[in-house]
């Protein structure tokens, strides 16, 4: 399970496909979620699987937010400034794999 140590957390992620590289951030606002991805008519977050399109022409890399209902990332966000907090985990893990030119 490849999962990125933060001092403050854990970011759970997962990498699809080859070619130039491509952040997809799920829908879901606060509780992106990897899980959110696959369209289900039951509960319809996503209109298409976009990172498994993608995959076929890119290399995709998708995450959970931190605290995402239904993820495995954890770890607390700053009061004063969350969606810059996520902002950081989503940089943070593109420098972990070592990529520093990406489509999101």
């Amino acid at each position: 399970m490849p999962m990125l140590k933060r001092p403050d957390g854990e970011i759970y992620y997962e990498v699809r496909g080859q070619g130039y590289p491509v952040l997809c951030l799920a829908p879901g606002w606060l509780n992106s979620a990897i899980g959110m991805w696959p369209f289900r008519a039951s509960q319809p977050y996503a209109w298409a699987d976009w990172p498994k399109a993608l995959a076929e022409q890119y290399q995709v890399i998708v995450m959970d937010q931190r605290n995402a209902n239904g993820g495995q990332s954890s770890g607390p966000l700053e009061v004063d400034r969350p969606w810059d907090a996520f902002t950081d985990d989503h940089l943070g893990l593109m420098d972990h794999l070592g990529i520093d030119r990406f489509m999101v």
